[in-house]
Formats: structure tokens, sequence, C-alpha cells
């Protein structure tokens, strides 16, 4: 997301930038922020083990900064890639431990976007 030195997943940088300083500029989200851009709906928890929160509250800032229309949620806990973080997509039994409002987070993101003006109908999203 932020691809900055110290603030993202090293491994992934690597292979996106192909160790480019430059180019490793230039794919970071929170340089990319223009204010023309569509309303964002943000989450990530505090103790993900695999990319750091700071680039997301970078990306936040960088939001804020241009004027962009954002929620942004940072949970306490829960591990990297937790999705809907239920047993849609865990094994009964197997959820990951996490903040319990972590689950909550599509009826989250979906009230930030209806708020924002925007609705989707039969698979179409309208602004």
């Amino acid at each position: 997301m932020t691809l900055g030195f110290g603030k993202t997943h090293e491994e992934s940088l690597q292979n996106i930038s192909g160790g480019s300083p430059e180019l490793r500029e230039r794919l970071s989200l929170d340089a990319c922020v223009r204010p023309d851009m569509p309303p964002v709906f943000l989450w990530h928890t505090r103790d993900d083990g695999s990319v750091p929160c700071r680039g997301s509250l970078l990306l936040a800032a960088a939001m804020e900064a241009q004027g962009v229309d954002f929620a942004c949620h940072i949970y306490r806990q829960g591990s990297h890639g937790l999705s809907t973080a239920d047993q849609e997509v865990f094994p009964v039994g197997s959820v990951p431990d996490m903040s319990r409002e972590i689950p909550g987070w599509v009826e989250h993101m979906i009230a930030f976007f209806r708020e924002v003006g925007l609705t989707q109908r039969d698979g179409e999203a309208r602004a």
C-alpha cells in the first residue's frame, strides 16, 4: 500500500518494483492520492504481522490532505488477510483471534458508501 522504506511488506515491494527506488516511490499509494479520486473505505489491524498499519495511516493522512472522502478503521487485533473474517472464509472453529468488531467491516463499508451517495442494485454500482 504505502511503499516507502520501513512502511510495507518488503518482499511484496521487491516483487512489484524490481528493486527500483524510482518505481517504488511512484507505486506508493499515498503518493498517488488525488483530490478527484473516489471515496475510499480502508481498514487494517494494528498487529498485522505482514503489513505495518503505519501505511494505512499514511494513506489516510494523504487522503485527508487532498480532501478525499474516506473512512479509516484500525482494529486492535487481527492477522493479515482476514477477508470477511467469518466462517464463510474460515472453516468452522478455525476463525483466527481478532478484534470482535472486524466481522462487521463489510456492513460498515456498505453504510459508508451509502452515506456518500453510492448504492448498488442488481450488481451495478450507481452514483
